[in-house]
């Protein structure tokens, strides 16, 4: 027992805080706050766990999304090569709503309280490269996206009404819109046409903290419930191709059926359809 009075030592000096510290910060840097770097990590996240009791109850999954669509942003400049950001989230946000467009490894069924990328296993890229990517995006149809994956499993994925809340997102004085209003369909509302991008307020705590709950229940007045999956208005479509780009690809560089495939995508399948699955 050489060692028996180690802890109440350590414990004197902080040593089990910093060793904490240091052990969160490897791990918001491995994953929500990652970087380009890949073995680097930002010393000014080590302010986020200065109190340990608190940091747990601190809006991670806000977080992440804020690093993640700051980047996603530079991520669409043509000669970027690399994009910073929590990719495995995304990774596995693709995986539930566009299965279609991927063949990933299956592990099989998975406990029902695990994230369901747990089913998921590593598999080399895609046959064909980018490219590859790029025509089976181009050739998606609306029965091809599963806009609300979680649906029949809520007991083990419960829906979070703050959610539903719409405006700007801060994270260490970065702002982003979260705008829900543009896709309507994953929270399982009929499609609109989404309002113009709000102003940024001066102040987006106090946004939120005046604004949250009110915020979530005027979406639920304005939005109704889909009847059926993929549900949009009359309008949408007209308005969605007019602002949009329906192909990835330019019509050279892809098979002559597919402008009439792109245009199936974007014509809304009746209701008889969706009400036989």
């Amino acid at each position: 027992m050489a060692n028996a009075g180690l802890i109440p030592r350590l414990i004197q000096t902080n040593q089990f805080e910093c060793a904490a510290r240091t052990y969160l910060l490897h791990l918001v840097g491995c994953t929500i706050f990652a970087d380009k770097t890949h073995t680097h990590v930002e010393a000014k996240y080590i302010t986020l766990f200065i109190d340990l009791h608190r940091c747990r109850d601190y809006p991670w999954a806000s977080a992440a999304l804020v690093f993640l669509y700051d980047n996603l942003g530079d991520g669409v400049v043509h000669d970027t090569r690399q994009v910073r950001g929590y990719m495995t989230l995304l990774q596995c946000w693709i995986y539930e709503h566009f299965p279609r467009i991927y063949k990933r490894g299956d592990r099989g069924a998975v406990p029902a309280h695990l994230p369901r990328a747990c089913r998921c296993t590593a598999k080399h890229v895609v046959e064909g490269g980018l490219m590859a990517y790029h025509q089976r995006l181009g050739a998606l149809l609306l029965k091809d996206v599963v806009f609300t994956p979680y649906d029949d499993d809520r007991a083990n994925h419960p829906f979070v009404s703050i959610s539903m809340f719409s405006r700007y997102l801060r994270c260490d004085g970065v702002s982003v819109s979260y705008l829900l209003e543009r896709c309507l369909r994953q929270f399982g509302r009929i499609q609109c046409i989404p309002c113009d991008v709000p102003p940024m307020s001066a102040s987006i705590d106090w946004v939120w903290k005046s604004t949250m709950r009110s915020s979530v229940e005027t979406f639920r007045r304005l939005y109704p419930v889909a009847t059926f999956p993929g549900e949009v208005t009359a309008d949408y479509y007209a308005w969605y191709i007019s602002v949009s780009h329906p192909l990835i690809l330019p019509p050279s560089t892809v098979a002559p059926s597919s402008p009439h495939t792109t245009v199936a995508a974007h014509d809304g399948p009746s209701s008889s359809a969706h009400a036989s699955k």
